[in-house]
């Protein structure tokens, strides 16, 4: 089963409430890991590997705090994803041509193939724009209903 890691996960949060602020406007660990609701020293440790990677840029002082580093429409999810969990394969047999003894002759090895492929290109599409401008329309929706 393919599944997230906590990091990679977190880091999808911490990039989207960062995408949900003015351009140029920081947020600090506390308040991102008390709205996204992730510990916060480990939020400063993925913080960390997204500033080594060009995706956020922090700030030192009373002011300071975290800032992307790109315009959400220019970072997707499939970058954040692979930042924290290296790259995304569906199956051992991906990795590459012959890793899988079976590549060749194993009908399930093509279905693995193209499914990664839409599921990669799928990933790849989705900008934190798009996802910032989603979560507002949920968050709208939960407040009609209130």
């Amino acid at each position: 089963m393919f599944r997230l890691s906590k990091a990679a996960e977190y880091a999808i949060r911490g990039v989207l409430h960062l995408s949900l602020k003015p351009s140029g406007e920081t947020s600090d660990i506390v308040e991102i890991s008390r709205e996204q609701h992730v510990p916060a020293a480990y939020l400063a440790k993925i913080f960390q590997t997204l500033a080594r990677k060009g995706f956020v840029q922090s700030f030192r002082g009373p002011d300071g705090g975290f800032s992307l580093s790109r315009p959400p429409r220019e970072i997707t999810l499939l970058e954040i994803i692979e930042t924290m969990e290296g790259p995304v394969y569906l199956n051992d047999c991906l990795i590459r041509p012959g890793f899988c003894q079976r590549d060749n002759i194993c009908p399930v090895h093509d279905v693995w193939k193209e499914a990664q492929s839409k599921f990669l290109l799928h990933l790849k599409t989705v900008t934190f724009e798009d996802l910032a401008e989603n979560a507002k329309i949920k968050a709208q929706r939960v407040q009609e209903t209130l």
